[in-house]
């Protein structure tokens, strides 16, 4: 996971590219697997626009395969969240993420994961723009 701050994103329509593999995933839950995660969140609200692939949930055995996020990150987001996450058993591995800002053209597939209130403000030492997108370090 990584997280940094909205910048030049805030307003725009953003995708996020990422290549998984998985290896005998079996999901623990009705909504487990795999799922790449993009998110948008405010100074004091989480999930203003997310896609956690909740729907589309990656399971088994995959070879590398491309997946595509698509949201619109609010004017009044803060932060952008990315990453992967395993529910259940097995192995992932993710590689090459990409952030690119899109049109109007290109479809969203954010989904209402429910926002989430919180006191706890966002963190000044977060990264201007995202690093490492390789996951490599």
């Amino acid at each position: 996971m990584q997280t940094f701050r909205v910048g030049d994103y805030r307003g725009k329509r953003l995708r996020l590219i990422a290549f998984v593999k998985t290896e005998n995933v079996k999901p623990t839950t009705p909504d487990g697997g795999v799922g790449v995660f993009l998110t948008a969140s405010g100074e004091k609200e989480r999930n203003l626009a997310a896609d956690r692939m909740a729907t589309r949930r990656i399971k088994g055995t995959t070879d590398w395969t491309k997946y595509a996020l698509v949201v619109d990150v609010p004017e009044n987001a803060a932060v952008i969240g990315i990453g992967l996450a395993l529910g259940g058993s097995g192995k992932a591995w993710v590689d090459d993420f990409k952030l690119e800002v899109v049109g109007a053209e290109v479809a969203t597939t954010s989904e209402n994961v429910g926002r989430i209130v919180s006191s706890v403000g966002v963190r000044k030492d977060l990264p201007k723009v995202a690093e490492n997108l390789d996951f490599e370090r």
